[in-house]
């Protein structure tokens, strides 16, 4: 399942010219613990942990958590697409470096989905 919505998601990338969009744990306000609305993160990942990054582009499904939460990530994506990036430092943005590295010089990407309606 989080294979297809991670396809209709890189489809909805490609339809908006979209090198990446991130996609935190979240809320507008910076709530750590959200809305079921505001859980896109765990619906494009499978992750239900409350701390964590996940990083979506044309190839890759990255997500970036702290040690809290490596086992648990194990446990629960263990047949995901989506890879574990475990971060040094908690809440640290260690995913910007890396879309840095990643991306080309002038990339076009999102850093909140309001209108991607978590569908579940």
């Amino acid at each position: 399942m989080i294979t297809q919505r991670l396809q209709a998601l890189r489809d909805y990338m490609a339809s908006k010219d979209l090198d990446a969009i991130i996609i935190p744990s979240t809320d507008p306000h910076q709530s750590e613990y959200v809305a079921p609305h505001w859980k896109l993160r765990e619906y494009f990942s499978g992750f239900t942990g409350s701390a964590g990054t996940l990083v979506i582009t044309k190839e890759i499904a990255a997500l970036w958590t702290d040690s809290r939460y490596f086992l648990q990530f194990e446990d629960e994506c263990k047949n995901s697409p989506v890879t574990l990036y475990k971060q040094s430092i908690p809440h640290a943005p260690e995913h910007v470096a890396w879309l840095c590295n990643l991306l080309p010089k002038r990339p076009s990407l999102v850093s909140t989905l309001s209108s991607f309606q978590n569908r579940k």
